[in-house]
């Protein structure tokens, strides 16, 4: 039987060439430079899903328990940037409704970084709700090891999340805003091909707990970024060339350890441990030329020349992510 919605076509799919007229291709931008009318019709659609998603319980790491996501982000802001107290009407009422206006008022007045920290906290604790709940209706199977059984709990809870990130993305698409949420926590924002086939298909290999140690510093790298300064910059440079560290030393013994980067290069092809042809060589060889040159002249691991731009910081986030997928797809 002929499927009749599959036969019917929408208008844009058929008239690509006025499809910017209903979808404009804007250049990334950080929300700090959006107009109040750019904000007031996003904030329409993040009021949606973040207001509505919250309204489970949640049970936090300071063992106190929330009635809403959005009480316990506020809170925990709070909890952790007491000198600005960013949720001003909730330490005064301590209520939903004054959470949700300190949220409202957090995205509508502060800068890109504290909003992208207050969804951040919010996203946690939906995490953290989910996989509680998919613990509670899911039971370990009799043939199961317990290693089987997170894993198969932590997939069921991408599974969720990744369809709010998906709403989400999909908003900050429309808006071209400079951060996407990946399972990562948020990433700067790059041409779709990249996220696509790079940034996202990297971050779900990593989402193992054999690589807790990358990720965290690929996480610093782009919480660095985030921060939109020079100083950031240069943090997000040195955290992810030792990403690339990390990464290798757990390629090579299964752990963290020493290793420069050079030497960590030199051995993983030697060994076959990430790939050992001639085009691969090549790349890993100057690929170690570019990272070393740029650690030793805006990165901290020493003193720095100058600090890093935005531009150099990105490349380099760039380069970690495709030489850890060139890594895993060839060996795997």
């Amino acid at each position: 039987m002929t499927d009749i919605l599959k036969n019917f076509k929408l208008w844009s799919q058929t008239s690509t060439d006025d499809l910017p007229s209903l979808r404009p291709k804007l250049e990334f931008k950080n929300i700090d430079s959006f107009s109040p009318t750019e904000k007031e019709t996003m904030w329409e659609y993040l009021e949606r899903l973040f207001f509505l998603s919250g309204q489970i319980s949640y049970y936090d790491k300071y063992n106190k328990e929330f009635d809403n996501l959005i009480v316990a982000t506020i809170e925990i802001l709070n909890h952790e940037y007491k000198y600005f107290s960013y949720g001003k009407l909730y330490l005064s009422v301590s209520s939903l409704e004054s959470a949700q206006e300190d949220f409202r008022n957090i995205f509508f007045n502060e800068k890109q970084s504290v909003i992208l920290e207050m969804f951040s906290f919010y996203i946690r604790a939906f995490l953290i709700n989910v996989r509680s709940f998919v613990r509670a209706n899911f039971y370990k199977k009799s043939d199961e090891s317990d290693d089987e059984y997170e894993e198969r709990i932590n997939l069921e809870a991408y599974k969720k999340f990744d369809d709010f990130a998906n709403n989400l993305n999909d908003v900050f698409d429309q808006f071209s805003t400079n951060f996407i949420l990946t399972r990562m926590g948020f990433v700067p924002r790059q041409e779709d091909k990249i996220i696509k086939q790079i940034y996202e298909p990297v971050l779900a290999l990593l989402s193992d707990k054999k690589w807790k140690d990358v990720n965290r510093e690929l996480k610093d790298a782009f919480n660095s970024y985030q921060q939109a300064t020079d100083q950031g910059y240069s943090d997000c440079l040195t955290h992810a060339i030792t990403a690339i560290e990390a990464f290798l030393q757990i390629m090579l013994y299964g752990k963290t350890g020493k290793g420069t980067l050079s030497v960590l290069i030199k051995d993983a092809t030697s060994k076959s441990v990430i790939p050992n042809d001639v085009f691969s060589n090549n790349i890993f060889s100057n690929l170690e030329k570019i990272l070393s040159v740029s650690r030793k002249k805006s990165g901290n691991a020493h003193p720095k020349e100058d600090y890093a731009t935005e531009k150099n910081a990105r490349l380099i986030l760039n380069l970690a992510m495709v030489f850890i997928q060139h890594s895993l797809q060839s060996v795997n």
